[in-house]
């Protein structure tokens, strides 16, 4: 990846404010950062992170050899030496915004599900009346959300932050070091429950906010009682009117909101789900606690399209594949099997989805539960792919799915064998649902069928 920065900066400065060495280096302007060797150029600032499996370190002296400044933990030829590469990110980030003299308001959206799709629906309604930058797709992790503001430009009055986590300290890192002043919190379901063992520890990871939130408002689902002791709080709800936050949709498909029992703004917004419908709703709270008006609020709901949701259609064999195989918990394949509803008109389609990772020993009662959960009404064939494919299999068989109807492949390296049951299990014109968690990338699956001949 590799990203302008929003203001230049010198290199002698940015060493200044890492508290880092700088390393062989002379009066040298940054323009932009970038995290893969690959896209560096000259005069880029490499950021050498280390993961589970790799190491920017042993990329370093390629990226020098294309102009490209090395920032890292350990000594190299040229550079700037830190303690802590992501530490250093977050600073650059903190400074840059102090730059944002226009800044009015930074908010932080977070959650088991929806979060994405609420930062969207958030930035479109916002934009009607402010200057509005938000998390760009899914960059909400530690080095994606700084990387996020440093790409704010002077303009900016509205900071909407995406902050995902999969451990514990995660959140409270991000809402330290950005002081968001209010706060969305969209559901606690069972996304990362391996690591945190429990939906009241997720709940725990997602209060964090209240770490940078010092006096603003912290906006909940009302029917969530594990966040009720949420302090400065105020509630959405789609079902109960007693929440300080509510939406209505009449019968002629207008949607109303309402703000402490009062219609503040009603307009036309085409989406059913009960999904989007919460996603709105805790949009619209939190933009009318920053002070948009009845107006600004109905255009930028008017506004909202197909782009600022992830599901998208994508034609190959003549195949309607719907791909919402960004992420995956339970609770979103319910809510992917909802917008199926009206992306396919109800005509009866297929499925194709795989593991829900990070669930540790919840994996197989959940797998077991997905399974289950696959409307029969929907789908007439089942395609799996992954570890699990077998569990979730008993899981469809046990509501009525017929053997032959379901189709597994565990090995995830050999995405043409799913690509080969698809071809001959399915008609042209089908509509596929996609689903599983981000690492076993399905889209895999549609670029093998583009390429090759199944």
């Amino acid at each position: 990846m590799r990203i302008k920065l929003a203001s230049p900066i010198k290199l002698y400065k940015i060493a200044e404010i890492v508290s880092g060495i700088l390393i062989e280096y002379s009066d040298i302007t940054i323009t932009h950062i970038v995290t893969d060797s690959k896209e560096a150029l000259k005069s880029d600032l490499f950021l050498c992170f280390k993961g589970t499996h790799f190491n920017g370190n042993d990329f370093a002296e390629d990226a020098i050899a294309k102009g490209a400044i090395p920032l890292s933990d350990q000594k190299l030829s040229k550079g700037i030496l830190v303690e802590d590469v992501k530490k250093a990110l977050l600073m650059l980030a903190k400074e840059h915004l102090k730059k944002l003299k226009l800044l009015k308001h930074k908010i932080a959206v977070t959650g088991s599900v929806g979060k994405t799709t609420t930062k969207e629906f958030l930035k479109t309604i916002l934009s009607e009346e402010f200057k509005v930058h938000a998390t760009y797709k899914n960059l909400n992790n530690e080095i994606g959300l700084p990387l996020t503001v440093l790409q704010a430009s002077d303009e900016c009055e509205i900071l909407v932050l995406e902050m995902g986590m999969n451990h514990l300290g995660e959140i409270k890192n991000l809402a330290e070091a950005f002081e968001p002043d209010i706060g969305i919190i969209t559901n606690i379901g069972t996304a990362h429950i391996g690591n945190l063992g429990s939906r009241e520890a997720i709940a725990t990871a997602k209060k964090e906010l209240l770490f940078g939130i010092k006096d603003g408002k912290i906006i909940i689902p009302k029917s969530e009682p594990l966040l009720r002791d949420l302090p400065n709080k105020v509630c959405f709800s789609t079902s109960d009117l007693s929440a300080d936050y509510y939406l209505f949709q009449d019968e002629v498909g207008q949607t109303c909101i309402f703000s402490n029992g009062t219609l503040f703004a009603k307009t036309p917004f085409i989406k059913k789900e009960r999904h989007h419908k919460e996603c709105l709703i805790a949009a619209s709270a939190a933009a009318i606690e920053v002070g948009i008006s009845p107006i600004g609020l109905a255009k930028g709901i008017a506004n909202i399209s197909d782009t600022d949701t992830r599901q998208h259609i994508i034609k190959c064999k003549n195949r309607y594949f719907i791909d919402d195989s960004y992420n995956a918990s339970l609770e979103s394949f319910l809510a992917s099997y909802e917008s199926y509803k009206n992306l396919s008109n109800m005509k009866k389609g297929s499925i194709l989805l795989g593991d829900i990772l990070e669930l540790g020993d919840f994996s197989d009662s959940i797998h077991y539960s997905l399974g289950k959960s696959i409307p029969k009404e929907l789908f007439d064939s089942v395609f799996i792919i992954g570890n699990n494919a077998d569990i979730i299999a008993l899981g469809a068989e046990k509501i009525g799915f017929l053997k032959d109807r379901i189709f597994i492949n565990r090995n995830i390296d050999r995405i043409d064998i799913t690509a080969k049951q698809i071809i001959e299990n399915t008609i042209e014109g089908q509509y596929i649902l996609m689903k599983a968690s981000r690492k076993i990338r399905l889209e895999r699956v549609i670029n093998y069928m583009e390429n090759n001949e199944v």
